[in-house]
């Protein structure tokens, strides 16, 4: 879903510029893969016969989408920066991560190592979302650390209270704001210039660094599916918030225009099971779910 919220803000002709690679399985969908192949981004399917595709499920309990439970059905197949190696993956500007804190330390200074061996200089930005059941207090020190590491930290409010043992029953944005502001006291980035990004729902998201704090509105500002008929299943969409937060943030914008672009990222995961539809209209404009990405961005 990180590529679906970088893809919608890319027109065809330019789709290629977004890489990804996915490790899929003999059960692999085809109709599923077709679909992905569709949207002309540089996809590095790297498929093997002899291995199932992760496969996991996720139930939400109550109509909030707070309440939620997963397990994997299928053993993990973990991707890391060595199958970037020889690719042009290699080259990327930016890099989603999701992985835990001790992971994504291994998987930066691996990243990093990689591409000064292939003589690529400039620092690529690093989006760090931490994996959910890595999120508990004995974890805090080793999260200090690797924050150090990657230029945008990005839980959602429900990981972001567990990290300091609380269980939230609503999103309450004093307790968010406080729990970011001591990681940023704690530094974000190399040089302490990086910035928590906080997923909220349908708070929109708590954003802030060393330079300042704001919160920053959800597109869809209700998040009970009985009460807002736009949304049908919030799977992904923090992910889809982040690929095109990366869009924006890439493109010079300011950290609240990012942070914009994310929120209508967002906006297209919620509205069905599964990807949006895309397709284009009389003036060779791409539409996603019959609208126009930019017109939501307005």
């Amino acid at each position: 879903m990180g590529t679906l919220g970088a893809r919608i803000f890319q027109q065809p002709s330019s789709a290629a510029q977004i890489g990804w690679l996915i490790k899929g399985g003999s059960d692999f969908p085809t109709a599923s893969r077709k679909k992905l192949e569709s949207w002309g981004t540089s996809l590095d399917f790297q498929e093997r016969q002899d291995r199932q595709t992760t496969r996991g499920r996720l139930v939400y309990n109550d109509a909030s989408h707070t309440e939620k439970t997963f397990e994997y059905l299928s053993p993990t197949w973990p991707i890391d920066p060595t199958d970037f190696a020889n690719t042009a993956l290699l080259h990327s500007r930016s890099y989603h991560m999701l992985a835990g804190p001790s992971e994504v330390v291994k998987q930066v200074e691996e990243l990093l190592a990689l591409r000064q061996s292939a003589h690529i200089d400039s620092r690529p930005l690093i989006i760090w979302e931490p994996r959910p059941s890595s999120c508990t207090p004995e974890c805090l020190n080793l999260f200090q650390k690797a924050v150090r590491l990657v230029d945008v930290f990005s839980p959602n409010h429900v990981e972001l209270t567990a990290i300091f043992s609380e269980k939230p029953s609503s999103i309450d944005p004093a307790t968010i704001t406080g729990y970011a502001k001591l990681f940023v006291r704690t530094k974000i980035g190399p040089e302490g210039q990086g910035y928590i990004v906080v997923r909220s729902g349908e708070q929109g998201c708590f954003i802030a660094s060393e330079k300042g704090s704001i919160w920053s509105p959800a597109f869809y500002e209700e998040a009970d599916s009985s009460q807002n008929l736009h949304i049908v299943d919030p799977t992904g969409a923090g992910n889809a918030y982040l690929g095109a937060f990366a869009i924006g943030f890439l493109q010079d914008r300011s950290i609240y225009e990012a942070a914009c672009y994310g929120a209508v990222g967002a906006s297209f995961a919620l509205e069905q099971i599964g990807m949006p539809e895309n397709s284009l209209d009389q003036d060779n404009r791409e539409l996603w779910n019959g609208d126009d990405v930019f017109d939501r961005l307005k």
